[in-house]
């Protein structure tokens, strides 16, 4: 029985010891939110911690308090990582709301962001590491804002409309609520503060599912006359040609030109594929690695192809034609070495003619391989770790070109290797 206790308490002591490395691991955000006079101002506070996957960011909700008495918070047991904190007004549902008899002269906004801002695109994350706590103070004050109106063209019974604080393709609900009259299909949005939205809409027409997301940058002038019509999607599919002796392709990949919505796949049964609905749009349609050949032009109805091909709203279905060729040729290489707690590196390749994205991890002696790409000019670019850049936005890649390499993928350059620098500052 004594050798059972003496187990038992050194169980006990590997578990405290574990629960306390675990707990000096974790970062935290606390602060205080305030009124334009300093006074401890009632407001939730959401952390939402900006996560990266495959190349495109998510808001992810790691915390949601109410302030206290002295306007103090705490989002204690975060990991690290980057965040954005949305403060909203608690006295909005109380008697303590400001009524503006003209909104241009201002009111309380639903809400703001850190440090103070009401626009999305002008919040400042907040970096920590494992182990740091991080402070935001913000105060809440009075902010120019305007009513924004339009129509719903099919004028349905009803419709829900949500308007969305909008950055880089990252949203979060403003809370504030339009209101929508079935009769007329008019809408209206008081009280909107400066910044950058997505107006989304969502009805039903004779039970078929209609949407579409509008969006729009709120300043100082109202913005009326705004005309919301259902955007339908597209039916993509297509037929392979024949391709050379030994060849065959199981998969398709349909990759959104700027980065908009996530790539698609689909399978390729009898040589016929179908991407099913997708939204119109400027795309690029492409083989996965490994493959003995590459897509090297699209056309849509007929007309000359190129690497890219738009997809117009408005039309029943598209019927792609492809023209395949090979062999797909290797980009080989090697990163050198860094400094940091990181065993691999993010090595991306983007075709200086499609704009085509392509992504590989190295291993820990730092080396990758693109399997098989199509001939031309590839911009490269390597950062250290894994899921740490939003390469799929255009915008963000385009801010390390002077820290990429330039190279040319033809037969005569199948054997090189290349090596790249890493990639260590965020812009």
């Amino acid at each position: 029985m004594k050798k059972v206790c003496i187990m038992l308490m050194s169980l006990a002591s590997a578990l405290g010891a574990a629960a306390q490395d675990v707990h000096e691991q974790e970062a935290s955000i606390s602060g205080r939110i305030l009124d334009i006079s300093g006074n401890p101002y009632p407001a939730q506070v959401r952390v939402f911690q900006i996560a990266i996957r495959e190349g495109f960011s998510e808001l992810h909700l790691t915390c949601v308090t109410n302030t206290g008495q002295e306007g103090g918070f705490e989002c204690p047991n975060l990991s690290g990582g980057r965040f954005i904190v949305q403060i909203l007004s608690l006295r909005r549902w109380g008697k303590l709301i400001k009524k503006a008899h003209d909104a241009a002269a201002g009111t309380i906004p639903e809400s703001i962001f850190y440090p103070g801002v009401t626009d999305l695109e002008q919040a400042t994350p907040i970096s920590l590491r494992n182990n740091e706590a991080g402070w935001a103070e913000v105060r809440f004050a009075d902010s120019p804002a305007v009513e924004v109106t339009g129509t719903l063209t099919d004028h349905a019974p009803s419709a829900s409309l949500m308007l969305k604080a909008e950055s880089g393709g990252l949203t979060l609900p403003t809370g504030i609520n339009p209101r929508y009259d079935s009769s007329t299909g008019r809408f209206v949005i008081s009280n909107v503060p400066a910044g950058h939205y997505q107006l989304t809409a969502n009805w039903l027409v004779s039970q078929e599912e209609r949407h579409t997301t509008l969006p729009l940058v709120v300043d100082a002038t109202p913005v009326d006359h705004l005309a919301l019509s259902a955007i339908p999607d597209v039916e993509v599919r297509g037929q392979l040609p024949t391709l050379p002796s030994g060849v065959t392709i199981s998969q398709l990949l349909l990759l959104s030109a700027d980065g908009s919505i996530r790539d698609l796949n689909t399978s390729v049964i009898g040589g016929a594929f179908n991407f099913g609905l997708v939204p119109a749009g400027e795309y690029i349609l492409s083989l996965p690695l490994g493959q003995q050949v590459y897509v090297d032009a699209v056309s849509v109805g007929g007309r000359n192809g190129s690497s890219r091909f738009t997809i117009a709203p408005g039309q029943d279905a598209v019927n792609l034609e492809l023209e395949v060729k090979g062999p797909s040729l290797p980009i080989r290489g090697s990163v050198k070495e860094w400094e940091g707690s990181a065993v691999s590196a993010e090595v991306i390749a983007q075709s200086e003619d499609s704009g085509a994205i392509y992504k590989v991890t190295t291993d820990k002696q730092r080396n990758f391989s693109f399997a098989g790409v199509k001939p031309g000019e590839y911009r490269l670019f390597a950062w250290p770790g894994v899921d740490t850049i939003e390469y799929r936005n255009p915008l963000i890649l385009r801010k390390y070109n002077n820290d990429s390499t330039e190279v040319r993928v033809d037969q005569g350059r199948i054997g090189s290797a290349i090596e790249l620098s890493p990639i260590e500052k965020e812009r």
